[in-house]
């Protein structure tokens, strides 16, 4: 066996970015984790220390010091190196264990319930929105599959949801094979049926997308999950399951719940067939990916930004008291304008 690697002299430079990535923790599996493990060794831990510390593996360790020494910072890059254990070890650059519990559940008000996957890196942290109605429930959006929504709540699916998704993208519909009606404009059906890119390693994204989303403040220095759902998943595995569409959706179309009712509205931009779902009545308004309170994405496979413009004019003169986006915290009218305006006068430059 070689013996373990003890990280070569650094230069000043290096040490300063190494202790930026340390303190950026973001996420801990990843990049940060991954200075750190340089950082302790040029303090003269040796690797099976910094594994005992870590809480992963001596080898796992040293190979990320050996590829460090042979490559820099860019050495800190990418997957886990070769033979690195993943499953369970904190420093592999993959998920750190079998998460506790996958979905976190919040209620909302008597009708309204938020479930969302933390484990899941912001970019794919979708928000899933039920809505308990007399007649019918609604299911908005179905996370990103990788574990069952139905077996985590059984509760809250004890009689079948009308599934509205809101657009196709993998992190809003990758569990809509769960649900027996899956609803979706016509022209997101096709990717319902046919799914495109999807992904839960960060090293299959493209490197503009990467970039671009550490300019966001959301860097992927990992795999876009930070723990497993279930033992022995493998990330690599990951796919969504091919889904037809039961009913294809419309701008107007009604979705009615016996007591409440929502208009589909047509909100094009970030995908041609995003949706919102309006309910007139109490000011409500699911809007998918088409408005969240964080960056948006319109340079997208599928995007486009004229329409997102009309779209954001159209959003900004809606009477909304709450949306309920498809990422990140709820927020009211008047900060819907505000992000609105935002992003038009962004666009206009």
């Amino acid at each position: 066996m070689r013996p373990y690697a003890r990280v070569r002299k650094l230069a000043s430079e290096e040490r300063e970015e190494l202790e930026r990535m340390e303190r950026s923790r973001k996420p801990a599996a990843g990049r940060a984790r991954r200075a750190e493990i340089v950082l302790l060794s040029d303090r003269g831990y040796t690797a099976e220390e910094i594994g005992e510390r870590l809480g992963c593996h001596q080898e796992t360790a040293s190979r990320w010091i050996d590829r460090f020494n042979r490559l820099g910072l860019a050495g800190l890059e990418g997957g886990p190196p070769e033979a690195a254990m993943s499953a369970g070890d904190s420093c592999a650059g993959g998920p750190a264990g079998v998460a506790e519990r996958w979905f976190e559940r919040v209620r909302v008000d008597g009708e309204i319930t938020l479930l969302y996957e933390p484990h899941a890196h912001e970019l794919v942290r979708s928000n899933v929105w039920h809505v308990r109605g007399k007649d019918r429930d609604l299911l908005v959006d179905a996370g990103l599959g990788a574990a069952s929504l139905r077996e985590a709540y059984p509760d809250l699916f004890e009689r079948d949801p009308s599934l509205v998704l809101t657009h196709a993208h993998f992190d809003h519909a990758g569990g809509a094979h769960e649900f027996p009606e899956r609803w979706i404009h016509e022209l997101e059906a096709p990717r319902l049926a046919e799914p495109g890119f999807a992904t839960l390693s960060g090293a299959a994204l493209p490197a503009a997308s990467r970039r671009e989303m550490a300019q966001m403040g959301m860097p992927i220095d990992g795999d876009l999950i930070d723990a497993l759902p279930r033992e022995g998943y493998d990330v690599r595995s990951y796919r969504v399951v091919p889904t037809p569409a039961t009913r294809t959706l419309a701008e107007g179309d009604a979705v009615d719940l016996g007591d409440r009712r929502f208009a589909v509205l047509h909100l094009p931009g970030h995908s041609p067939g995003s949706i919102g779902l309006w309910e007139e009545e109490a000011g409500l308004l699911f809007s998918g990916d088409a408005v969240y309170d964080g960056p948006l994405l319109d340079e997208l496979p599928g995007s486009d930004v004229a329409a997102y413009v009309q779209t954001m004019r159209r959003l900004r003169e809606l009477p909304v008291s709450v949306v309920h986006a498809g990422h990140d915290p709820s927020f009211g009218g008047r900060r819907l304008r505000e992000i609105a305006e935002r992003y038009l006068a962004w666009r206009a430059k």
